[in-house]
């Protein structure tokens, strides 16, 4: 329960310290950093706002070069320059959730095209939108670029939901084995 209350409180405060933009609401931005494949912090208004591309879900840091190469990527395009960020939302981690453009250049386009990065099925977005970037992951499957040069990927849903169980099932263990010791 109080896990709860911290988070609850830990988001109520992060969105007030979110500058004050509307949903769809288009902004720039300068690229301070490059979280990983899908995630960036950007300075806005001379406020530092964490970014989470919509519509992709690159591969976990922790799950392989495939997930290196997708920040590297990011970082080479964006790091220090000036994007647009086309805002959809705010996810429950206080994030913002935007399509984030160089120019012209969408970078969730980028990333698929090039195998860096997974459509996100569950995104929030259009679904010609959704159709357009399912045909360009279908295209980069077919080249077997990037990520689809394996033969086996595991999406980073996947990997996520199976490290968090893997956490319960440890922690489910150190608890049984404390009361084994109390008794």
């Amino acid at each position: 329960m109080k896990t709860i209350k911290v988070i609850c409180i830990f988001s109520i405060i992060t969105l007030s310290l979110l500058p004050r933009l509307g949903p769809d609401k288009i902004y720039k931005a300068q690229v301070i950093s490059v979280t990983d494949g899908d995630s960036l912090l950007v300075l806005a208004r001379r406020r530092k706002i964490k970014v989470r591309m919509i519509g992709v879900d690159a591969l976990e840091l922790s799950q392989g070069k495939w997930g290196e190469f997708a920040k590297l990527e990011l970082e080479k395009l964006i790091l220090g320059k000036l994007v647009t960020i086309k805002k959809r939302g705010i996810d429950k981690y206080g994030r913002v959730l935007a399509s984030v453009f160089l120019g012209e250049l969408d970078l969730s386009k980028r990333l698929i095209t090039k195998g860096l990065a997974l459509v996100y099925p569950w995104s929030d977005f259009s679904s010609y939108q959704k159709e357009v970037f399912q045909a360009l992951q279908s295209q980069a499957m077919m080249k077997r670029v990037g990520m689809w040069r394996q033969k086996l990927i595991e999406s980073p849903w996947g990997f996520r939901q199976k490290k968090r169980r893997l956490k319960r099932r440890l922690r489910r263990k150190k608890t049984s084995q404390h009361i084994k010791k109390q008794i």
